[in-house]
């Protein structure tokens, strides 16, 4: 009866101490980015969204990669964030995407990465739906750029993380070894990514 109580104990820190450390909370590969003026403006933004850091994110112009890297910058709460919601509110504001509808289904595969990686830093306990919308970005995509994959795979192994901890790397390695996509991730950003999700290839 101790042992399996001792046991029971083990399983449930183990299981606390993955959602703090996980695909979505562990990968800062922001970091990479450092140099760059609007993920040091991210840095000093409180992990909030503002009018600046919107205008960036929706500006076609600017690579995605550091738009994902502005996002990871943002960082999470375990009591959860807002930023999903100030960035659909500024699209409103300042586009014809009114409301999720009009987003999904006239919205560019950036924008709907954008959301959906938003959604997913916001609430990292269930990332379900911000999985849908990152499957919808690369399709939007034509499944050609590997930031886009990688974003969308960081959130599968979010998922994965409570059902298969074998499929938390291998979601991510198959990303990794598709050499199909456009490279269009910095190096360092890669590097630190790979260097959590590796850790799970001995659970394989």
């Amino acid at each position: 009866m101790k042992k399996l109580l001792f046991l029971s104990c083990v399983i449930f820190c183990l299981q606390l101490n993955l959602w703090a450390d996980s695909p979505l909370t562990s990968t800062d590969f922001w970091e990479a980015y450092k140099d760059v003026y609007i993920i040091q403006l991210a840095q000093s933004s409180g992990g909030q969204l503002n009018n600046e850091l919107c205008s960036y994110l929706i500006n076609e112009k600017n690579p995605i990669d550091v738009k994902m890297a502005l996002i990871n910058c943002l960082g999470w709460s375990i009591q959860g964030k807002t930023n999903s919601i100030i960035f659909l509110k500024y699209l409103s504001a300042h586009t014809n995407l009114k409301n999720e509808k009009k987003l999904k289904t006239k919205g560019s595969d950036y924008l709907l990465l954008c959301y959906a990686y938003l959604k997913a830093m916001d609430n990292y306990f269930n990332v379900q739906e911000a999985f849908e919308w990152a499957k919808l970005a690369c399709i939007k995509n034509k499944n050609t750029s590997f930031t886009f994959a990688m974003i969308r795979s960081l959130i599968e192994a979010q998922i994965q993380l409570d059902i298969n901890w074998c499929n938390v790397y291998k979601v991510v390695n198959e990303v990794m070894n598709d050499h199909n996509l456009l490279m269009d991730m910095r190096e360092e950003a890669i590097e630190i990514i790979w260097a959590y999700i590796s850790l799970y290839e001995d659970t394989c």
